[in-house]
């Protein structure tokens, strides 16, 4: 997919909140895009209210959506494309890949059993003990436009941190 520009569209957009969206669309890069987008849609009219834009600009947004048949919906023609590539969304799992090598990937229900790696950046005794907290933070612009993302992690340090959990001295920190 270098070099492509990958444009979402069919029914599963309905499913699809605008952060995951947004998630979606900037970890183009990490399956290979230029560029990935989602057209527009009642979702997005919808943010434009939620966010304060003033229900004239949500009309004028409508209307030129509308007047140059951009404005997506279920019963829209599918677009004419190049190449079509059908993703059946139930087949998707959560996976976790690491930051020395992010083409590594494996799915978080088998996290445990890769859990108990050595890490590899420290030359001292790195090696994985119970009860160590293997995922630490949530890097890059990817997960970082993703509130509800953002928002975990957040509660997930504050509750560690009231537990008197700290990060070792080979844990990369901001």
């Amino acid at each position: 997919m270098v070099q492509r520009i990958v444009e979402f569209y069919g029914p599963g957009l309905r499913a699809l909140s605008l952060p995951d969206r947004t998630t979606t669309s900037n970890m183009a890069p990490e399956y290979g895009a230029t560029v990935a987008y989602f057209p527009a849609d009642e979702h997005t009219l919808t943010y434009l209210t939620t966010t304060g834009r003033s229900s004239s600009i949500v009309r004028r947004a409508r209307a030129y959506l509308d007047a140059q048949n951009m404005l997506y919906t279920d019963d829209r023609a599918a677009p004419i494309y190049d190449e079509v590539i059908d993703v059946d969304l139930s087949t998707i799992v959560q996976t976790v890949s690491g930051p020395s090598r992010p083409h590594q990937t494996f799915a978080t229900t088998s996290s445990t059993r890769h859990s108990h790696r050595t890490v590899e950046t420290d030359p001292g005794d790195t090696a994985l003990k119970d009860n160590d907290v293997v995922i630490a933070s949530i890097t890059s612009c990817t997960n970082t436009s993703n509130p509800k993302a953002m928002l975990a992690a957040g509660l997930l340090a504050r509750n560690a941190r009231t537990r008197g959990l700290t990060s070792s001295a080979w844990t990369k920190r901001p």
